[in-house]
């Protein structure tokens, strides 16, 4: 996810706002879109900072169970919610 206004990363985006922009598409309940998220620190899992970080998705501020999540083609997609996976924090 590339940030629009400084064309960087999420993760490394240095906008004012931006935490406050990612919480509110996240909790909007009119939203469809999916986050990894943080429950520690209640953001977005790239710009977490927590020391052991707990991930879960969410969409329209709802948690979304992995299990029911599906692909275009109907497969279980790749959801890595793992603290500290080779695919980094």
């Amino acid at each position: 996810m590339i940030c629009t206004d400084c064309n960087r990363a999420i993760g490394q985006c240095i906008c004012p706002g931006r935490d406050a922009e990612l919480h509110a598409i996240a909790y909007d309940p009119e939203s469809c879109v999916l986050f990894k998220w943080c429950r520690g620190c209640d953001k977005h899992y790239a710009r977490c900072r927590c020391a052991v970080p707990d991930f879960y998705v969410i969409s329209g501020g709802q948690e979304i169970p992995v299990a029911s999540l599906r692909t275009i083609t109907g497969e279980p997609p790749d959801v890595d919610l793992s603290p500290f996976s080779e695919r980094g924090h």
